[in-house]
């Protein structure tokens, strides 16, 4: 188990495939648990481990180019809460966002 802001354990796990013009990829994320005193509070907290999952999949376009469509936090994890105290979420660790869907256009020239 971490420290107070300075997670024990932090990895990401990729898998990717291509097959031709197409690609995909899968992207493991995680943040292990934290225990102790956060400075901007007083008391002792826990932060529990997250896990989330980002995807992804592209194509290379015929004119050089590529379209990417895909999600950051698929599942749309919520962050973990302090569980003793103020029930806020530790932004220093986690990213507050739920889930992010974004379209991305390359284009070489």
């Amino acid at each position: 188990m971490g420290q107070a802001r300075f997670p024990r354990d932090r990895g990401q796990l990729t898998f990717n495939w291509a097959l031709g013009d197409y690609s995909a990829s899968v992207v493991g994320n995680h943040v292990s648990d934290q225990d102790g005193r956060f400075p901007w509070q007083g008391g002792d907290h826990h932060v529990a481990s997250l896990i989330t999952w980002d995807v992804q999949a592209s194509y290379a376009t015929p004119w050089s180019g590529q379209i990417t469509v895909g999600a950051r936090n698929v599942l749309d994890r919520d962050p973990p809460r302090k569980t003793r105290g103020n029930a806020a979420y530790d932004r220093q660790q986690n990213e507050i966002y739920g889930r992010v869907p974004y379209l991305r256009l390359e284009q070489d020239f």
